[in-house]
């Protein structure tokens, strides 16, 4: 069995297992979002801590740890693969300063972009997502040209997604095809190309969230996914 990051992997940080999010976790984003300030951050800190970031530290490990038992290439460090809380407002015109949802990401490879795999937490919309989540412009046109060149790859791929009950998320499409590419193509593959990310998503019900068994849906549904990491073979 694959083991979990130690005490000193993580710099002397114990995780214990992941035993699902707390409801309190829903219940801060929420508030959170009503308040949005520091002070009430703040006083509001250990409820972050120990409901959200200790939680999803946990499920980092925990689902690092079963996928490289199982075969799946996503890896995450538990000291880094959650985003902060805190949003970047230097050129935005939206000055709140907090997030009010929890991500994290673990990486099929990260120095050779080889795709994503992403969890996500908040009050009203909790989900996993799995592909290629806005690649570089360059790696792009190799997925592009690998649909052209290879397009019954593409259809493999698409009907194991389908079976499945998975699908490449149309919200991350352009409205035509790109220049540049053939004009006879199939109609499937002619559609293919507008996408600008390839991405496919599971909802998660809250639920779910709270249950230790979210590792194991986690990984089911990667396994399910992982023909999208394919596409770049």
């Amino acid at each position: 069995m694959a083991k979990r990051p130690s005490a000193k992997d993580l710099a002397d940080f114990p995780l214990p297992p992941f035993e699902g999010f707390p409801a309190d976790a829903f219940a801060f984003f929420t508030e959170l979002a009503a308040h949005q300030s520091k002070d009430w951050f703040e006083a509001n800190r250990s409820r972050y801590e120990q409901g959200v970031r200790g939680p999803f530290q946990a499920l980092v490990a925990d689902f690092s740890a079963a996928a490289a038992e199982t075969g799946l290439p996503f890896r995450g460090d538990p000291k880094t693969a959650l985003f902060r809380i805190h949003r970047d407002v230097r050129f935005s015109k939206d000055k709140r300063p907090y997030k009010t949802n929890a991500g994290a990401v673990l990486r099929a490879d990260k120095a050779a972009e080889r795709g994503i795999f992403y969890i996500h937490l908040s009050a009203d919309d909790n989900f996993a997502a799995c592909g290629f989540y806005d690649p570089s412009k360059d790696l792009l046109a190799r997925l592009r040209q690998g649909m052209v060149e290879n397009p019954e790859r593409w259809r493999q791929v698409t009907a194991s997604l389908a079976h499945h009950n998975l699908a490449f998320d149309p919200s991350y499409s352009l409205t035509r095809p790109p220049r540049g590419y053939p004009t006879n193509l199939a109609p499937d593959i002619e559609a293919a190309l507008k996408f600008k990310s390839l991405v496919v998503r599971r909802d998660l019900a809250r639920e779910a969230m709270k249950s230790p068994g979210l590792t194991a849906e986690l990984i089911a549904f990667a396994k399910a996914a992982q023909p999208v990491l394919t596409l770049l073979d």
